[in-house]
């Protein structure tokens, strides 16, 4: 019995010397910049050559608005999938001058990224390991690859889905011929006609939030028939209806930008309830 235990024993301490002699984990990858992305108050998105066009936004209250081309609120998620860059972590980092930055397609660069005054040049992928090469500064980084759609300068992908702003209120809304609008009795059609229904009709409106954002084309704008205007407290918005099924598609002219919702908010955005009954 003694000799089982000095057998376990000693096999006990062997367990105990593998473990306190294992190697240590290796440390994480460097991250490829300092940059904070909760500290970032600008972006900047080129595609292709120094100087060509690109996409603006600022950070304002917390939230991201597109500057340029157009100025709207931008979708938060979708800017974050941008600010991610930033901080990615970077499993090689080699000087400028040791590779062909023109065969990794950094020079030019596909796309350029500028976070507030840092520029980053995004170049090619090396899709056996699903890693991109960026450059800041003078080291060229490889971190894991991500989807450059958002870098493309189509400014719709980063348009905020919401069709209105949050705490934006409406006050009227014309469809087809009726206009519908709040009084301070409640609400009323053109007819002076009480519509209490009118109400949720006006919060969809508020609530309402597209699937994806794209540009129009011209074939969705042959495809207009009808509009819907919509005047809040801040604004009036125009909204060509290019399509009702099986999806419902609102143009957003002064924007040039197409939303794209469910084919049930064809219902719920474009038919108001009828008029109460006439009092026998």
């Amino acid at each position: 019995m003694n000799r089982l235990n000095l057998i376990l024993a000693g096999f006990a301490a062997l367990l105990l010397a593998v473990w306190l002699v294992k190697p240590a984990p290796p440390p994480p990858p460097p991250l490829i910049s300092a940059l904070q992305a909760d500290a970032i108050r600008s972006l900047q998105l080129f595609s292709g050559a120094q100087g060509q066009a690109g996409v603006q936004l600022q950070r304002n209250d917390g939230h991201w608005h597109l500057i340029h081309p157009i100025q709207a609120p931008a979708d938060d998620f979708m800017v974050g999938q941008i600010l991610r860059i930033v901080q990615a972590p970077s499993s090689r980092q080699y000087a400028s001058e040791e590779l062909d930055r023109v065969k990794l397609k950094l020079e030019p660069p596909l796309w350029r990224v500028i976070f507030d005054q840092d520029e980053f040049l995004v170049g090619a992928s090396a899709p056996l390991n699903r890693q991109r090469y960026v450059q800041h500064g003078d080291t060229i980084h490889l971190i894991p690859d991500f989807n450059p759609a958002r870098l493309d300068g189509n400014y719709a992908d980063l348009v905020s889905r919401r069709l209105l702003e949050d705490n934006e209120v409406v006050l009227r809304l014309r469809l087809e011929d009726e206009l519908y609008h709040r009084t301070e009795q409640g609400w009323e059609d053109s007819q002076g006609r009480a519509r209490p229904g009118i109400e949720a009709l006006f919060a969809r409106w508020q609530q309402a939030e597209a699937q994806w954002v794209v540009r129009p084309t011209q074939s969705d704008f042959a495809a207009v028939t009808r509009r819907a205007i919509l005047h809040t407290d801040r604004r009036s918005i125009d909204y060509l209806i290019s399509q009702v099924e099986p999806e419902l598609r609102l143009i957003r002219p002064d924007w040039d930008v197409l939303y794209n919702l469910p084919g049930s908010a064809s219902a719920e955005l474009l038919t108001a309830p009828p008029p109460p009954s006439p009092a026998p």
